[in-house]
């Protein structure tokens, strides 16, 4: 249970560290397999009855570990998806950006004035 405990908490940095939708969904899948496969495990532990009443510790422990790595979960996939939506974005604020600058060039000549020139022309 320990050496289940201990990878599960090896898949933190993956998913803190994956930079797109597929990576994200092998780490989440492999963290998924663990949860099933430690979930399992605790349950034995507590038919078996052999953790000497530390039963309770060991399940609030696991449940935090458990949340954690599922907070983590959720937010990575958070970060993806803004950084997918600015990805998206970004061709559209440059060509905006592009845009602004070709107005502002045809009106800041007729705003700039030489010293002695009218306005009216």
């Amino acid at each position: 249970m320990a050496q289940t405990a201990e990878r599960l908490v090896a898949l933190a940095p993956a998913l803190a560290a994956a930079s797109d939708r597929k990576a994200l969904e092998e780490v989440s899948s492999r963290l998924g397999e663990g949860r099933t496969v430690f979930s399992g495990q605790l349950q034995e532990l507590r038919e078996a009855g052999s953790a000497h009443g530390r039963f309770e510790a060991i399940l609030t422990a696991s449940r935090a570990l458990l949340d954690n790595l599922a907070a983590l979960d959720g937010v990575s996939a958070d970060r993806i998806t803004l950084a997918e939506r600015r990805a998206a974005l970004l061709p559209r604020i440059v060509e905006a950006g592009t845009q602004v600058q070709r107005v502002a060039s045809t009106l800041v000549p007729s705003l700039i004035r030489t010293p002695g020139e009218s306005m009216s022309g």
